[in-house]
């Protein structure tokens, strides 16, 4: 049968190529039939005929049509792809770059002024990275927080650890507690690093602009008013310098008015996780928990148990202290992140850096056992005065001990990462055998918005007054505080602040502004509130330190420091000053005032080794002990020979209340404190720390003048 058009078309599409023979046999004609038919197909331009060794071959043509389409797929994609490329090449040089980064690449220098741009550049830089490194040796502080108690033995505990114990290196604590139990924090923020690095770079920079040697065909002037602005991300730190500096060379000009350098060290990166350490401290207190851990576990440390020897083991308390210290250090060592042992496994995303914890034997510990027993013996389980113990005693013996520790002691937390440390210290506290209570609700700094802040729904009206006038101070600093989240409200106008809050129950509004004691209240903020809260002025006095000694009233010398502590008891403000400042500020109010005096020695003061014994009654071994007799068993502890380049040598503790007439009336005041004597031994600076904190009554009080 004689095939259809499409059909015959659809056979040759299916072999591609076909010789007549192939089509005659599968439609079962004869072969002039398929020439006919070929030759048809051809003259419509719809096959080629091939002659193929000897034979003819039958091919469909190309779809011109579909031919041009697939071309113009091809050349739409690859103007997509062009495209594409572009779009990716342009993400990376400017999308991605920060203006920071694209405003450096604006920077034109000519090539005769290259060397001298990289040598203030190579300054800069190193200046930048020399403040950067002590930023994160110090825990973000190039200049230490002021403390209102020194370092002495007597009281070890300030807020900063002396890492090597000779002033050579200091690490403030994010989180420590005071020696009366208040719980204080001392956390930069990323804008406190910042403003710490722009006014390091501000002065140093010059310092490092010396050697102009290989410049001496050039003539170069300016750069004399240096302002500075950093700013800290994850892994750059970006250091902007603004200074006009002129350069001439062989009758050529190049001015410059910025420097831009960036260092690649993890800061900002490092920070935010030492700040996810501190947090989970605060929150799980796992070196506490370890701590209670190490006091059940170590036979060193008595804790509690029972015993059946019928002689009373005893314990001095200075020995256990020098054990416990060595514990410590030990277990601190082997806890991290990645510790081989779940036990000591540090559960934090490091995220690549290293994180690790330090205790050194050298550094304080604050122990008391049982309220501060020196000397600690198990009990009788029968008890001392019951009738029924010595007949029970001939049975068998059984004591038994459960002692109370409370103790604190320093943790170094250090973070590493591409050779560049961040590091603090915190605080470790255990109380009656319990970790410590977190009572500030502690948090790191927030850089943004905290969430509570943006939901702000109660209408507040907030006006500020001053105390002494009853007028509207304007400009005044209003936070408002949640469950340990801070939301900045804004400034008063003279008409005050109207604002939202969010609906908290005691929460904390308080109102700051220089000249000014800061004042707070505590307030359910569940409904529309209006306040009106008092503002007391501050008067500047120029102050005046003198001394009182047996031969009557003297400066401090060059070799003493001489450290005040005042604090209002009717806000709680504190004020600390020394020696080497000579102007304070004042607002009316009953101050408490702590001072000490401390002196220096180059050639240092040595206290002698001591052997302390303590001595305490156990009942008699054998047959006499069961009729109440007694035997004294003494235990012995070393104190070694040290060498104390600073000692306390006085101080003083009082009262005293001040007026708004006295200090609009007068322009100094005059403090005093008292020396005691200079110590030779242990005991002796003891006894200067105990009578310091006795409250004097006899001491001269503040003049003012």
């Amino acid at each position: 049968m004689v095939p259809k058009e499409e059909q015959l078309l659809k056979f040759i599409k299916s072999k591609d190529f076909v010789n007549f023979s192939l089509i005659a046999k599968h439609f079962n004609i004869q072969n002039t039939t398929v020439s006919d038919l070929i030759k048809d197909l051809e003259e419509k331009n719809l096959v080629d005929v091939i002659s193929f060794s000897g034979s003819k071959v039958v091919k469909l043509k190309e779809d011109k049509m579909k031919k041009r389409g697939q071309v113009t797929t091809f050349v739409i994609l690859g103007i997509v792809l062009v495209v594409a490329l572009i779009g990716v090449f342009f993400i990376n040089r400017y999308v991605l770059k920060s203006e920071f980064e694209r405003e450096q690449e604006k920077i034109s220098v000519t090539e005769q002024f290259l060397p001298v741009k990289n040598y203030f550049d190579s300054c800069i830089k190193s200046v930048a990275l020399d403040g950067a490194i002590a930023l994160g040796l110090q825990g973000g502080y190039l200049t230490m927080p002021e403390d209102e108690f020194p370092v002495n033995p007597v009281v070890p505990f300030s807020n900063r650890l002396q890492i090597f114990g000779n002033n050579a290196l200091e690490v403030p604590y994010w989180f420590y507690e005071t020696a009366n139990g208040i719980q204080k924090t001392q956390i930069p923020s990323v804008q406190d690093m910042e403003n710490s690095l722009q006014t390091y770079i501000n002065q140093n920079v010059n310092n490092c602009l010396t050697n102009f040697t290989e410049f001496q065909d050039y003539e170069i002037s300016g750069f004399d008013d240096v302002n500075t602005e950093v700013t800290i991300e994850d892994s750059k730190i970006f250091v902007k310098v603004l200074s006009k500096l002129s350069v001439n060379y062989k009758g050529l000009t190049q001015e410059f008015d910025r420097f831009l350098v960036t260092l690649d060290v993890p800061l900002g990166k490092l920070y935010n996780k030492a700040k996810d350490v501190l947090e989970k401290e605060n929150n799980e207190y796992f070196f506490e928990q370890k701590t209670i851990d190490m006091l059940v576990l170590y036979e060193e440390l008595p804790y509690s148990g029972l015993n059946l020897n019928c002689n009373p083991r005893i314990w001095a308390t200075e020995n256990v202290k020098k054990d416990l210290r060595k514990i410590i250090k030990n277990n601190m060592e082997v806890y991290n992140p990645n510790a081989v042992n779940k036990y000591y496994v540090y559960d934090i995303n490091s995220e690549n850096a290293n994180i690790n914890f330090k205790y050194e034997e050298e550094w304080p510990l604050f122990l008391e056992i049982d309220g501060g027993e020196q000397i600690l013996k198990e009990q009788s389980a029968y008890g001392e005065n019951n009738p029924a113990a010595s007949f029970l005693r001939t049975l068998f013996c059984l004591n038994y001990y459960h002692f109370i520790y409370d103790l604190k002691y320093p943790v170094l937390v250090s973070l590493n990462e591409n050779n560049f440390d961040f590091q603090y210290a915190t605080m470790v506290v255990v109380d009656n055998n319990q970790p410590r209570e977190n009572r500030l609700g502690i948090e790191a700094p927030a850089d943004s918005t905290p969430i509570i802040c943006e939901r702000a729904s109660v209408k507040a009206t907030i006006n500020a007054l001053d105390q002494e006038t009853n007028n509207a101070i304007d400009n005044v600093n209003v936070k408002f505080s949640c469950v340990g989240t801070t939301c900045n409200l804004g400034e008063t106008t003279t008409n005050g602040l109207i604002t939202k809050v969010p609906a908290c129950l005691n929460a904390v509004i308080s109102l700051e502004k220089q000249g000014y004691t800061q004042t707070r209240t505590t307030i359910d903020t569940t409904e529309e509130t209006s306040l009106f809260l008092y503002l007391k002025p501050k008067y500047k006095k120029n102050v005046d330190i003198k001394i009182i000694t047996n031969n009557g009233f003297r400066d401090p010398i060059e070799s003493e420091f001489v450290t005040f502590t005042l604090t209002n008891l009717d806000d709680e403000t504190q004020i600390i000053f020394n020696n080497e400042i000579n102007e304070i500020e004042l607002s009316e109010g009953e101050y408490e005032v702590n001072s000490f005096i401390l002196r220096n020695y180059e050639s240092g003061i040595k206290l002698d080794k001591q052997e302390l014994q303590y001595c305490t009654d156990i009942p008699r071994a054998g047959v006499l002990g069961l009729f109440g007799f007694t035997e004294s068993r003494c235990t012995k502890t070393e104190i070694p020979e040290s060498e104390l380049d600073q000692v306390l040598v006085g101080g003083a503790k009082f009262k005293f209340t001040i007026t708004k007439e006295e200090l609009k009336n007068s322009n100094t005041i005059t403090f005093y404190t008292l020396f005691n004597k200079i110590p030779n031994t242990l005991q002796e600076l003891n006894d200067i720390h105990n009578l310091i904190q006795q409250e004097s009554n006899t001491i001269t009080l503040p003049k003012l003048t």
